[in-house]
């Protein structure tokens, strides 16, 4: 009997070895031992195939973004090249590839994050002060389009154990989606308080507000929704917040309703200056 179900997973891991994922043990009467291995086995396999689809996924994704721009750059050395006028060449090579390694980099920065292999470089932060400093990068962009930016600090100095580029990253990715997405008139209100030893961040606006059937698909690397085709990005920006809150054990959730807005919400758990194994992203732009 035991060996009979030893000869099962045999079996079914000779079959996934050839490429058959699909495979699985089934729980059979073997005993107790031989069931709790098939769950384990069964786990690791779905794990497995999971990975194997985000790869497939992934490498889709970059594939098709980035033949935009490498096709954009050759019709514009072909155009230079047929006109004989090269001047604006050099300028145009330079801008596309600035694209190009701003895609390739924030998306090697995510997939480190989601493993979970960056070294962190923590400190006591207060997260008041990175928000306070967000809103100084981005008041002028938002006084130029009309849009009131406004920061509410109600956390009383509260200190959080994390990466601070992490954090400018996280703020300056939320915030510059809010300002793309609100019209003229507009505001964008930034919320911290803490509840329980628990810090929420709350980044609202009174934008385009995102369609129900977007809001499960926002955070997937590349995606990009209707309303925002027509803006700049390479849909990158929230799948990096959402693999620092991540890497921070935080939640992030979004309220919106077309038309109404949007309110992103994360919420940070407390976090002790024991606490130094976190990991986060560390290097790059305030916002992609």
């Amino acid at each position: 009997m035991f060996v009979d179900g030893l000869n099962r997973v045999k079996k079914a891991a000779a079959h996934i070895a050839a490429g058959d994922f699909g495979q699985r043990v089934n729980m059979g009467g073997e005993g107790r031992e031989i069931n709790e291995l098939a769950v384990v086995f069964n786990d690791m396999v779905d794990k497995t195939e999971k990975l194997l689809r985000d790869i497939k996924t992934v490498s889709d994704d970059i594939a098709h973004d980035l033949r935009t721009p490498l096709t954009a750059l050759r019709g514009r050395a072909e155009l230079a090249l047929t006109s004989g006028d090269c001047s604006a060449l050099p300028i145009q090579v330079l801008d596309g590839c600035d694209h190009l390694l701003s895609i390739i980099n924030t998306t090697l920065i995510i997939s480190q994050a989601e493993a979970g292999i960056l070294p962190a470089s923590l400190e006591e932060l207060d997260l008041g002060d990175v928000a306070q400093q967000t809103v100084d990068i981005f008041q002028p962009t938002a006084e130029a389009q009309g849009i009131t930016l406004h920061f509410t600090p109600d956390h009383q100095g509260r200190l959080m154990r994390a990466n601070r580029t992490a954090m400018q990253r996280l703020l300056g990715n939320l915030v510059d989606n809010a300002i793309k997405f609100t019209p003229s008139g507009g505001r964008v209100d930034i919320r911290i308080t803490e509840e329980g030893g628990r810090l929420s961040l709350v980044v609202s606006d009174t934008g385009c507000g995102i369609k129900s059937q977007d809001r499960d698909m926002i955070f997937k690397r590349f995606y990009r929704g209707d309303s925002s085709r027509s803006t700049s990005g390479n849909g990158l920006g929230l799948s990096l917040v959402k693999a620092i809150v991540v890497a921070s054990e935080g939640t992030i959730e979004v309220e919106s309703t077309p038309g109404g807005g949007s309110t992103f919400r994360v919420v940070f758990p407390v976090v002790t200056p024991s606490a130094s194994q976190n990991r986060f992203p560390y290097e790059g732009p305030s916002s992609c």
